[in-house]
């Protein structure tokens, strides 16, 4: 409540945060984590077999797993920051006091794997095949590094374990879920390394007589990296309190699909036969079969962009696993706000509210604080098309008084009686206008 609102138009916050998350993801574990152990191991066979064909073509994907990551996936990495702070500065504000010294060592060795990708890339001829070897191998050390610290704190927003009674440093970091998070990080980052070198070999073609060997090193990687992934995958998802992983086929799926909790086994089930199938016709086939460069790279990217939004989804109603919704408001002063109301605490949504009836002022500014976050006006999740329940004042504060029993992703309502109708004044009012009742609607952006 301390910090200005951010509303993004039309996609919403939580598309925002979801499109800049899901590219830089996709590049840090597949071009950077994974990458690292694609190219390393092709290295070493280049080496071993002293085929200096291989050797150049393993260089040329490099090069573009080192220009991609340090330009699309670093300045993706300042967005994710960017927009999660603008968005909810509270939640980071809070990760950051939790786990300061977590994020400064990554920091550190981020930087020492930028640097260690510069010399491996650039001093390729200069070292020697050895000399460079060593440097690939401890840029793979230095890559996965970067995920193991990383997983702590993503796995302490979900499930933090002892550190809610403890608030020690070290019960938050090594969490109930980090283990096996870890594992299905690391797994499904070398698939996506694969899938990636896969579709950038074939691009070049001069070096077409040194295809069959990446083909049969890719196959024989996806047939053991598949399985171990699935095993991993499985074991996150077990690791899950009952509270929290209930909500996994809605997040893979939809509020129509809630109670079919096997399907998302079933999503994850499907992928990896699919990868097996595909390594397998990659170490054994006689010909070349295009769609095997692109399809893995799709599915993975696909499953990838799934397996975050599960874990997002998974965690509402909150940011931080009962201790922080995802509006920002802690659950340890729910009941102090219930009895004191919280429009006295919204010093920027004052400043940004429109309205200038009082409760429908009053009614905006607890939509800024309370609902915004999720939903727009009228966009991806636009609560003006909430027309099946938001349908009069009287339904819509029965709506939000019992909401919980339908929606248990969604925040309870905190605030007064009176806060409680304001708001259900002001729903209606909305809904009303955006769906043709008068030509007036609320404006929308960074107010």
């Amino acid at each position: 409540m301390e910090w200005p609102i951010f509303q993004m138009p039309f996609i919403g916050n939580r598309m925002l945060i979801a499109i800049i998350g899901t590219i830089h993801v996709s590049i840090s574990h597949g071009m950077a984590v994974g990458g690292s152990f694609f190219i390393v191991l092709l290295h070493y066979i280049s080496i071993r077999t002293d085929n200096q064909r291989l050797n150049e073509l393993v260089f040329k994907v490099l090069g573009i797993f080192f220009i991609i990551t340090t330009s699309v996936g670093a300045l993706t990495g300042v967005g994710i920051w960017l927009s999660t702070a603008t968005v909810s500065p509270g939640t980071i504000g809070s990760l950051l006091h939790i786990f300061f010294w977590a994020w400064f060592t990554e920091w550190i060795v981020f930087v020492s794997e930028v640097i260690l990708i510069m010399f491996y890339y650039l001093g390729w001829d200069k070292y020697g095949s050895k000399t460079g070897f060593k440097i690939g191998v401890v840029y793979v050390a230095a890559s996965w590094l970067t995920m193991m610290l990383i997983t702590g704190i993503l796995g302490a927003m979900l499930t933090p374990g002892q550190w809610l009674a403890t608030k020690s440093f070290w019960s938050g970091f090594f969490n109930p879920t980090y283990v096996p998070q870890l594992m299905t990080r690391t797994f499904i980052a070398v698939l996506l390394s694969i899938a990636f070198g896969l579709f950038i070999t074939r691009l070049h073609k001069d070096y077409r007589d040194q295809w069959p060997e990446v083909w049969k090193f890719a196959g024989k990687s996806l047939l053991i990296a598949s399985p171990l992934f699935l095993l991993f995958v499985l074991s996150y998802y077990n690791s899950l309190p009952l509270q929290i992983s209930h909500l996994t086929s809605t997040a893979l799926m939809t509020m129509k699909y809630a109670t079919w909790a096997y399907l998302s086994k079933i999503f994850y089930i499907s992928i990896v036969i699919l990868m097996m199938i595909f390594g397998l016709i990659l170490l054994t086939k006689k010909k070349d079969y295009v769609l095997l460069s692109f399809i893995p790279a799709f599915l993975m990217v696909f499953a990838m962009g799934n397996m975050e939004r599960v874990r997002e989804f998974i965690r509402k109603p909150y940011t931080i696993h009962q201790y922080l919704y995802s509006n920002a408001l802690r659950e340890d002063e729910a009941p102090f706000l219930n009895k004191t109301g919280v429009s006295a605490h919204l010093g920027w949504a004052e400043r940004s509210a429109k309205e200038t009836d009082p409760q429908l002022r009053l009614g905006e500014k607890i939509f800024k604080l309370e609902c915004s976050t999720c939903h727009t006006y009228s966009g991806i999740n636009g609560i003006t098309k909430k027309t099946n329940i938001l349908q009069n004042p009287e339904l819509n504060e029965n709506f939000l008084k019992t909401y919980k029993r339908s929606h248990p992703f969604m925040p309870p309502f905190i605030g007064t009686d009176a806060e409680r109708t304001a708001l259900a004044l002001y729903l209606d009012k909305i809904v009303k206008e955006a769906n043709g009742k008068t030509n007036v609607q609320p404006s929308e952006g960074n107010k």
